[in-house]
């Protein structure tokens, strides 16, 4: 398992003038802190995301629901509005090869900064790598796991570890595929394609986290900073758009987009910090962006952690500039301030990941003894229980693979559009997707 320094970093302010983004950012995180303590109040949030739901929904996608694109969907009601979908170069005589299930999604200072698309599907991969291509793509965000409790969620459209032996090249229409390597960080994994087409080839990086709970938040907002950090430390041309997928492409891919455009914006200190309309502008590219409400609180958390420990970090700098006394005294009361609250907040998110464990426990076996076999394990124990999890993958994978292909034999299935974790479910899951936790072995 790989350890960047860059894992744990939520970035880098674009101005070198510390004293400049030191001052901005303890304006910018008032006026934030001022607007949720609003939202807290009086069923804030509910009312803020509810007013946003319907949002963009009037805009059609006849495209989606062509009958020659209909199995292309992994879900028959999450539809690629006309007006933004991405549009694939048409094949021969065919005008539904310009089909997929994805939109464009502006970003900061950028049009068409992300692609916000669907899990793909097994008739969707020629289409997918198609769209990879063809649009210059780079870099794959990908924010789902395949099967999460039982049910297939993203196909794994990659060369294939299920077959015997596993697959390391794969060709998807006229576009070769081959995997180069995987990487294990502690919250995600990264990968590296060489794809050709025509005679040239190019180099993709696919980057996994590894516990988002559908219709939940992660872990903490620390592990999504620190993986959208590595992203960016990977990027070598930062014009290139992203592909961003979940399995609906909704709510785990709005999510990040969001939490990624407001962080490039506050890091480039682009004017004030406004969650309402970067949500309403990505409902309006592609339907129920963002799609529960625990997601879009999330959202205004991980901002305001990142501010923080971005303060934090640009008045220790600006400390070392040259300043008055008085400057200084300012700045010094203002950095201790902001560790403060940082050392309370994630003290408090430790607390709160510790009590879910002890629930996750107390709903797998309520003994002591097994309670205190988990905390007392050792790595060397740990690592001896993972060395048959990609075996154990497999099964689950190919069994979810078949289950899913009989229920989607004539028509894509419906995405539950109303489903929401609590905190606590989605704490509990999360780390359940961490392998933490093996029901069967209490471990």
């Amino acid at each position: 398992m790989v350890e960047d320094d860059c894992d744990d970093a939520v970035g880098a302010m674009a101005s070198a003038d510390a004293m400049k983004t030191a001052e901005w950012l303890k304006s910018e995180v008032d006026v934030f802190r001022e607007k949720i303590a609003q939202l807290q109040t009086n069923l804030g949030y509910s009312q803020a995301y509810v007013a946003m739901q319907m949002l963009g929904r009037d805009q059609a996608a006849v495209n989606s629901q062509k009958e020659a694109n209909k199995l292309k969907n992994r879900y028959g009601n999450i539809m690629a509005y006309d007006h933004s979908r991405v549009h694939l170069p048409q094949m021969g005589d065919d005008p539904d090869t310009t089909y997929i299930n994805a939109n464009w999604v502006d970003g900061y200072k950028q049009p068409k900064a992300y692609i916000a698309s669907q899990g793909p599907v097994p008739n969707s991969f020629i289409s997918f790598w198609r769209m990879i291509w063809h649009m210059k793509i780079e870099t794959i965000v990908m924010v789902t796991h395949e099967v999460e409790k039982g049910k297939m969620k993203c196909h794994r459209y990659w060369p294939d570890p299920t077959s015997s032996p596993p697959v390391k090249r794969m060709q998807y229409g006229q576009i070769t595929v081959s995997h180069l390597q995987s990487v294990p960080h502690k919250h995600f994994v990264v990968r590296t394609f060489d794809i050709s087409f025509g005679g040239e080839v190019r180099t993709i990086k696919h980057f996994a986290y590894t516990s988002w709970p559908d219709h939940g938040v992660p872990l903490t907002t620390q592990e999504l900073l620190g993986f959208r950090n590595a992203i960016h430390s990977s990027i070598t041309k930062p014009d290139a758009p992203q592909v961003i997928h979940c399995s609906a492409g909704v709510g785990r891919t709005g999510t990040y987009i969001a939490i990624d455009r407001l962080m490039r914006s506050a890091l480039d200190m682009g004017g004030p910090i406004d969650v309402d309309k970067v949500v309403q502008n990505m409902r309006m590219a592609r339907n129920f962006m963002v799609q529960t409400e625990i997601q879009y609180m999330f959202i205004f958390r991980a901002v305001l952690d990142a501010s923080l420990e971005l303060l934090s970090g640009e008045s220790t700098k600006a400390q070392a500039q040259e300043m008055a006394e008085e400057e200084r005294a300012a700045y010094e009361k203002q950095q201790e301030e902001a560790a403060k609250e940082e050392a309370a907040r994630k003290a408090k998110e430790q607390a709160e990941i510790e009590l879910a464990r002890k629930e996750l426990l107390a709903r797998t076996d309520n003994s002591a003894d097994a309670a205190a076999s988990i905390v007392s394990m050792t790595i060397a124990e740990r690592v001896k229980l993972l060395q048959n999890a990609e075996a154990r993958w497999l099964v689950a994978y190919r069994a979810s693979m078949e289950e899913w292909s009989e229920r989607n034999k004539f028509d894509a299935e419906e995405y539950d559009t109303t489903s929401a974790l609590s905190p606590l479910q989605s704490r509990l899951e999360a780390l359940q997707q961490k392998g933490l936790f093996d029901q069967n072995n209490h471990s």
